[in-house]
C-alpha cells in the first residue's frame, strides 16, 4: 500500500506530461484512420505488425495461407502505404520459405534506423521446431 501513493506522485505525471508534449515538441498531432488493407478473403491471415518509415510511409505486414503451423502454403505478406496518400499497395510476399509455413512477422526499425523483418518458419510442423529468420 506504502507504494500505490507513488502511482500519481511525481515520476508519474512527469512521464505523463512529457508523453502528452512529445506530440506538439515536434509539431505533429496523432491521427487516427481506419480502412482495409487487403479485401477479405477465405485465406486464414493472421499476426499483422506495422511501423512508419522515415519518410512517412507506412509499411505492414502479416502471414496469410490455409492455416498456421501445420500449412507449408503460409508465406509472409506486406503492404505499403505512401506518405500522403489514403491507398495501400497490393500485398506483396516478403518472406516464404518454400514447403514451410512461415509465420508471426514482427517489423521494426532499430537505433540505426535500419527496418528489420522477424518471424518463424516452422520446420516439422509443430511450435517446437520452429526456426527464427
Amino acid at each position: 500500500m506504502k507504494n500505490s501513493k507513488n502511482l500519481f506522485g511525481k515520476p508519474a505525471m512527469i512521464t505523463v506530461a512529457l508523453i502528452l508534449c512529445t506530440f506538439q515538441a515536434f509539431g505533429q498531432v496523432p491521427e487516427f484512420h481506419t480502412g482495409n488493407v487487403l479485401p477479405f478473403q477465405s485465406d486464414h491471415v493472421h499476426a499483422s505488425t506495422i511501423v512508419q518509415l522515415s519518410n512517412g510511409d507506412l509499411l505492414v505486414a502479416w502471414f496469410q495461407g490455409s492455416g498456421e503451423r501445420q500449412s507449408d502454403d503460409v508465406k509472409i505478406f506486406g503492404a505499403r502505404k505512401k506518405y500522403g496518400s489514403n491507398k495501400w499497395s497490393p500485398p506483396f510476399v516478403m518472406a516464404d520459405v518454400k514447403g514451410f509455413p512461415d509465420i508471426n512477422p514482427v517489423l521494426f526499425i532499430d537505433g540505426k534506423h535500419r527496418l528489420w523483418l522477424m518471424w518463424y518458419t516452422v520446420l516439422a510442423n509443430q511450435w517446437e521446431t520452429s526456426l527464427l529468420k
